[in-house]
């Protein structure tokens, strides 16, 4: 009966670390629980009290290594598992790359508004806000959602769900997901005319310069002079290379945001769409009188 009580106890032990170790990994497990099963019915059967207590004896101990081997491999296993990075939220979309992207290529995705079409490409060399954009925009996150914020020579931004439904007049600006993501400043996207970049809040309350978790803005900005861009450097530390200082006095762009708002994209199609809205008039807080709309936004295939 001794023997009995030990082989019970050591049986929960492992069963219960192995359904731990089966959460983690839902492929393992099934065969060890299978082999414990057989043991215990072994030791609750009628055959036991037949065997002689040197056999008895010789079976536990080896029934005794075999339990203790295996919680030591799961032990480790479950340490080592729980060492390894989490998933991309691409991965967990089902790949290392997002849908509609190859380690060679950047994936696109579609805004249909009311003023027309834009197509951006989000920048693999920033994966957290790229996997993010990824999962709202397939979640129909940015469906009907306003750009509620609209600057001409600076901006447009959108993504704030509350601005779905919103009355005219309404404030907007503070609505999100409930998370933010890190900022993830790489030197070679800059805030040039079409940079796709996230908003967040300002320093005083938020030092990390993390990013709100849905909304963004895509830059349309101003042509810049050498001395300006000149002056710039010496007030950020930063240095411009000779291509992007030439984008900055061709195309345009918002240089002063460099390096304090995460870039993690560029509009590819439809800037005159981006004028068209940049151009409309608004009224308090710079939310446009005449709603602009986000009708549908998507992956292109």
């Amino acid at each position: 009966e001794e023997i009995r009580m030990v082989g019970l106890i050591i049986n929960l032990f492992v069963n219960l670390l192995l359904v731990a170790y089966q959460s983690r990994n839902p492929c393992c497990g099934p065969v060890l629980f299978s082999i414990f099963g057989r043991t215990m019915k072994i030791l609750k059967g009628p055959s036991w009290i037949q065997i002689r207590c040197k056999e008895k004896i010789k079976f536990v101990t080896m029934t005794y290594t075999m339990i203790s081997t295996t919680v030591f491999w799961s032990a480790m296993s479950l340490f080592f598992i729980g060492q390894l990075p989490h998933r991309s939220l691409a991965e967990s979309f089902g790949g290392s790359q997002p849908k509609g992207a190859t380690k060679n290529t950047e994936a696109l995705v579609y805004l249909e508004t009311t003023e027309g079409r834009m197509v951006l490409k989000l920048s693999n060399a920033t994966p957290l806000h790229r996997d993010n954009f990824l999962k709202l925009v397939r979640e129909g996150f940015y469906d009907r959602v306003l750009f509620h914020r609209v600057i001409k020579d600076f901006m447009i931004q959108g993504g704030d769900p509350e601005s779905r439904d919103a009355k005219p007049g309404q404030m907007l600006g503070n609505g999100g997901p409930g998370y933010t993501v890190p900022a993830e400043f790489v030197d070679s996207l800059i805030h040039c005319k079409g940079a796709l970049a996230a908003a967040r809040l300002g320093d005083g309350m938020n030092p990390r310069k993390e990013s709100s978790g849905s909304q963004f803005y895509i830059v349309q900005g101003r042509t810049w002079k050498d001395a300006d861009l000149a002056s710039m450097e010496a007030r950020s530390g930063r240095k411009y290379n000779e291509v992007q200082k030439e984008i900055y006095r061709t195309q345009g762009g918002t240089p002063h945001l460099d390096g304090g708002y995460t870039v993690f994209g560029q509009l590819v199609e439809g800037m005159d769409v981006l004028d068209k809205i940049a151009k409309i008039a608004t009224g308090g807080a710079d939310r446009p009188t005449n709603d602009v709309r986000i009708l549908k936004a998507g992956l292109v295939k």
